[in-house]
């Protein structure tokens, strides 16, 4: 498992929450993560928006700017107002991390190959 595969979750969020704020190009998309410190190519950031498009969470259109042409990426209105809900989520699993314990408990068993 990379973690892309581990964060694939919370990275849509975050494209979404980026197109929330305001339009935006592959290009600066990129750029804004690597700010954040995740590194992606071009090709799986292209899949991720375009499965994002396909679900009707993204809405995207053609700028041509002389010879060259960009697509620009915006969030649909739906997306924007069901966004709430899932941005609470991780604001309570993150609240909830540091006073939860997912630890074992005296009388749980232990898994041979797992530490705690």
């Amino acid at each position: 498992m990379t973690d892309t595969d581990l964060y694939a979750g919370f990275i849509r969020m975050h494209l979404l929450d980026h197109a929330a704020i305001e339009p935006f190009f592959g290009l600066g998309l990129i750029e804004a993560l690597l700010f954040h410190g995740d590194e992606f190519s071009a090709g799986t950031l292209c899949c991720l928006l375009r499965g994002l498009g396909k679900k009707g969470h993204l809405a995207s259109h053609a700028e041509r700017d002389g010879r060259s042409g960009q697509r620009a990426y915006g969030i649909t209105e739906a997306c924007a107002r069901q966004l709430a809900a899932p941005r609470i989520r991780v604001q309570e699993f993150s609240a909830n991390r540091s006073t939860a314990s997912c630890g074992t408990s005296p009388r749980a068993p232990s898994i041979s190959g797992y530490s705690s």
